[in-house]
């Protein structure tokens, strides 16, 4: 282009203004990319994991009592439990409302529930309502808009056999309170211990040693309909029955 020197080579200053930005822009990310994808990969995949599985507490089936003659006088039968999990829960008045209707539960006792349960670790589960029906789960697990946090766990309750007969040689369990967990540093809240009797005086061998287990979550914290433990870790003991040589 004889004559117009000067036009061409403003044109490629301009362009070269225009490329400078953009060859730098795409180091910066190369640079990024490989600095999350290498050096951060393994802490990052970690975080990644840790949002997708659950941490949950497989608690230990407490032992059996049998009387002299071998025969169970208190046993175990299975149970569920409504538990609720602080970091998923929006903590809004309408959304108590529903889930406390859903519960069936007095507002009040659903309010002190729910404050127990808010000044406790958020990522841990917290009791809501115990032993509840499958006419309940039904309601909680099909609930139109859902109830993000809010999940449904198997558990044990005790059974006793002859009713209130003996009640107070056999005693009864409970769940642990701050003192409690203070004076024995391996509870936990939501753990039960024997308060009386037989339950009491042999509590350390009857409660056992609780595992740990993963579950995969959706990005409310609740686990899909098919309960597969990912993970676990711990011990599961099966304890020695006690036998209770003053009973007949």
């Amino acid at each position: 282009m004889i004559g117009r020197e000067d036009e061409v080579k403003e044109y490629r200053t301009r362009i070269w203004i225009f490329q400078v930005p953009i060859v730098i822009g795409f180091f910066i990310l190369v640079g990024r990319l490989f600095f999350l994808q290498i050096i951060k990969g393994n802490e990052l995949r970690s975080f990644s994991e840790a949002n997708r599985l659950k941490k949950e507490k497989v608690v230990a089936a407490r032992g059996r009592i049998y009387d002299r003659n071998g025969k169970v006088i208190v046993d175990n039968r299975a149970a569920f439990d409504v538990v609720l999990v602080s970091q998923y829960y929006s903590y809004q008045e309408d959304e108590n409302r529903r889930l406390a209707s859903a519960l069936k539960m007095d507002p009040q006792e659903f309010e002190r529930k729910l404050s127990k349960i808010n000044r406790g670790p958020s990522y841990a589960p917290g009791l809501l309502k115990s032993d509840v029906s499958k006419d309940l789960i039904a309601a909680i697990e099909t609930a139109p808009s859902g109830f993000l946090g809010v999940d449904i766990e198997s558990n044990v309750q005790r059974k006793y056999l002859f009713g209130e007969v003996g009640a107070q040689l056999l005693g009864y369990i409970s769940e642990v309170g701050k003192k409690d967990i203070k004076s024995d540093p391996k509870l936990q809240m939501g753990d039960f211990i024997g308060r009386t009797g037989l339950e009491r005086f042999f509590d350390s061998a009857l409660r056992g040693q609780d595992g740990i287990g993963y579950v995969e979550v959706d990005a409310g914290g609740v686990a899909g309909p098919v309960r597969t433990a990912i993970r676990s870790w711990g011990t599961f003991p099966r304890l020695s029955p006690v036998l209770v040589t003053a009973c007949t």
